[in-house]
């Protein structure tokens, strides 16, 4: 605002000011009390500081008064005051934490403390204006900033969100962030297949920014998304030593899948049962529970599960990178294709896959499943989880057919 002298009288005290906001800052510095009689009109009629709003423009409040049971009275930053509807903000006071049961509650919130929390607490007011009629409203400028803030999330989504799921359709749920309206299709709402819908109405799931839908004015956002932002952050804190209970999400004959934890899943696969489980776990179902011990995680974040305690180390892509690359490491061959062999590794009992390209290979090379060698790993690309190897220049045993 430009710089301007401002001389008004106020239930008998003079205050000067260069600026309207400088001049709240005065009125608060000496107690001024805007629920005094008379105190908001002598504010609303000192006109030499008024102007014309526009629709559109988009306000800061600097106070309020005039609290009665309806209305309550908003100054802005540019002279204006505007008498707004409580029950109409009602929503506006939930979304910005204020704790109130009642209208009547918000009422008398807003008669002692409501002043008070506007000073400290940065609020805009949105104007309307349609066929001469001016509107205005903290709910709908509160909410064009959120939706601000989600489109910029569409350049660098780093930002987590608490939905809450209040409705379902065909492809997914509605949910609800800090009042604006969002969807998250079914494949983007948990980590896993959801089996019942209506078991998500009504709860809290973490999110982030996914998509914008411009034609229907729709943001996307996706649990899947929040889960791959914290998982490997998270996956470090995974201990071998504590019990976990998690979800049963699907039996197959090699093992039972599990979601736990809110955001992990892993394999028991049959070898890691007791005898009892794996006599009887053909016949569990999705949705029981289970209890067992991390046993490993291995490439692409797998998570291996175990019914027995005392489990390997966890060993991550970059562990196996600072260990291996430009070094020469024995390998399994576990897959042959015409472009090459597949080879796992092994470090810390966690097993890495790498490429064996045919190119590499010595000349009268046949490859054969679960063959052992020695290769050379000539690079680790984190980015891609793609090991390359070459062979090593070592006498080839044609034999054996093995590199010695």
């Amino acid at each position: 605002m430009d710089e301007r002298n401002i001389e008004v009288e106020i239930l008998g005290t003079l205050y000067k000011a260069n600026t309207v906001s400088d001049l709240v800052d005065l009125m608060d510095q000496d107690d001024f009390n805007f629920e005094q009689p008379g105190a908001m009109d002598n504010w609303m009629n000192y006109g030499f500081i008024k102007k014309d709003v526009s629709d559109g423009d988009v306000l800061k409040v600097i106070g309020i008064g005039n609290v009665d049971g309806t209305y309550f009275d908003v100054m802005c930053d540019n002279g204006v005051t505007f008498s707004v509807n409580i029950k109409k903000e009602k929503l506006f006071f939930e979304m910005r934490g204020v704790e109130f049961g009642t209208t009547k509650e918000l009422y008398d919130w807003l008669k002692t403390a409501g002043n008070a929390w506007f000073k400290t607490n940065d609020s805009t007011l949105f104007v309307e204006i349609e066929e001469g009629i001016t509107n205005v409203s903290l709910l709908h400028s509160f909410l064009n900033d959120k939706k601000k803030e989600f489109l910029l999330q569409a350049r660098n989504a780093d930002k987590v969100y608490t939905a809450r799921v209040i409705d379902k359709n065909a492809g997914g749920f509605i949910a609800n962030i800090d009042g604006l309206e969002t969807f998250i299709p079914g494949s983007l709402a948990s980590a896993n297949k959801i089996s019942n819908f209506d078991d998500l109405i009504g709860t809290d799931i973490f999110v982030m920014f996914e998509d914008y839908i411009y034609e229907g004015d729709t943001f996307i956002v996706s649990n899947k998304k929040y889960i791959k932002h914290i998982l490997e952050e998270k996956i470090q804190l995974l201990s071998h030593d504590e019990k976990y209970t998690g979800t049963i999400t699907g039996v197959s004959k090699f093992g039972i899948f599990v979601e736990f934890d809110e955001i992990f899943t892993g394999l028991i696969h049959v070898s890691e049962m007791t005898p009892e489980t794996k006599d009887e776990f053909t016949f569990y179902k999705s949705g029981e529970e289970i209890s067992f011990y991390v046993k490993e995680v291995a490439r692409n974040n797998r998570i291996i599960l175990s019914e027995y305690k005392g489990c390997a180390v966890v060993t991550t892509f970059e562990d196996f990178q600072a260990e291996c690359e430009d070094t020469i490491q024995e390998c399994e061959i576990v897959g042959v294709r015409e472009i090459g062999s597949f080879v796992k590794f092994k470090l810390n009992e966690s097993s890495f896959i790498g490429l064996f390209h045919n190119k590499e290979y010595p000349e009268g090379f046949m490859p054969q499943m679960g063959m052992k060698l020695k290769i050379e790993i000539t690079e680790v690309n984190i980015e891609e989880n793609k090991i390359f190897t070459r062979a090593v220049e070592q006498e080839y045993n044609t034999s054996k057919n093995e590199i010695a």
